[in-house]
């Protein structure tokens, strides 16, 4: 979810498209690189045999584990999927709404096509 990414990674933003010449310092910046990778997964995983699997349907149970453990040849113990770790505590008003409309124009319509919606947030 390019909009949950952006306010997890803001108050950070120490990130770098190409490391050190290239920092990801803006919004539109942060979107470019969502979009190249999230482009760039869905056109290209078939060409290399790869399987496409969602974060949220994975946290969520929607993903099959037996087509997963399957393809990575291993044994995948679903429970631990249950256990949440960490996480950031950034809260979506803490974003300027002018951001995530910056992060909108670009990420759109492949945002919304996978499900994740400016208006959610």
């Amino acid at each position: 979810n390019p909009y949950k990414t952006y306010i997890s990674y803001r108050p950070c933003r120490d990130w770098f498209n190409i490391w050190p010449d290239q920092p990801m310092l803006t919004p539109k910046d942060f979107a470019r690189h969502w979009l190249e990778l999230a482009s760039g997964y869905i056109d290209g995983y078939k060409e290399i045999d790869g399987l496409l699997v969602k974060y949220e349907d994975l946290i969520s149970g929607g993903t099959d584990m037996e087509e997963l453990k399957e393809y990575l040849s291993v044994d995948i113990n679903a429970n631990v999927l249950a256990k949440k770790i960490g996480g950031s505590k950034v809260e979506a008003y803490q974003v300027p709404r002018f951001e995530l409309l910056q992060i909108k124009k670009i990420v759109e319509p492949l945002a919304s096509r996978l499900g994740y919606y400016y208006e959610d947030i």
